[in-house]
């Protein structure tokens, strides 16, 4: 008896759950794929190949994906994701918008949208998505990060401010937010409450932000002067 597609499927979705992302690649074959001709296939496959760094292979599959099925917003957002990754931000905003034309409530497309134009300088740009991924998801406490450094990249450190104060309120434990809120506070010259945010982002991820002790030390040097 012949495996159905959508048996394949779920035997691909079981291997990607439990992080076995080779054997999605190795069981979804060339030969597998051409001979089903199923957009969900070949989305399960591009992101085993995104989380195995095979970019190339990665965007294939979703123009696979794509040319099988336009109308697949997951797949847009993905494949721009990956542009993103690699700084052509203008193709990845091309991704985001094909991903927000067919989910006009895409979040997340949003989201991603907003990096981009952050990236490009486009702060306006930036928030205005920031603003639009959190309507429709209020609870994002990275929009909130992320619409702060917006703000701040304006001059604008109240905003900046108050959204750092919303993630962290979202997400007690989100180390990036204090890293982020500290260095706009020391930049403000409040050093003693920089201190405070710098070390807490050390407390919850020593490995990844160690090297704010030196900013530490800078942040004391400035109280001592």
């Amino acid at each position: 008896m012949e495996t159905t597609a959508d048996e394949l499927l779920k035997k691909a979705e079981g291997h990607f759950e439990k992080g076995e992302f080779k054997d999605v690649v190795s069981l979804l074959s060339d030969s597998q794929l051409s001979s089903f001709n199923n957009p969900d296939l070949f989305f399960v496959r591009a992101r085993a190949q995104k989380e195995l760094n095979e970019r190339e292979k990665a965007i294939a599959d979703y123009d696979a994906v794509i040319k099988l099925k336009d109308s697949f917003p997951a797949a847009h957002n993905n494949r721009a994701n990956i542009f993103s990754v690699l700084g052509n931000y203008d193709e990845a905003i091309k991704g985001y918008n094909k991903a927000i034309d067919f989910k006009k409530d895409y979040a997340e497309a949003y989201y991603n949208r907003a990096y981009a134009w952050g990236h490009k300088n486009e702060h306006d740009k930036a928030i205005e998505d920031y603003n639009i991924a959190i309507k429709f998801r209020n609870n994002y406490p990275a929009a909130y990060n992320n619409r702060a450094l917006s703000w701040n990249s304006k001059a604008n450190h109240k905003n900046a401010l108050a959204d750092f104060k919303t993630a962290i309120e979202l997400q007690p434990n989100y180390p990036n937010a204090f890293r982020n809120r500290g260095f706009v506070l020391y930049d403000l010259g409040d050093f003693q409450m920089a201190i405070a945010d710098f070390l807490k982002a050390k407390e919850l991820d020593p490995e990844k932000f160690g090297f704010l002790e030196y900013d530490i030390k800078l942040a004391k040097e400035k109280i001592e002067q």
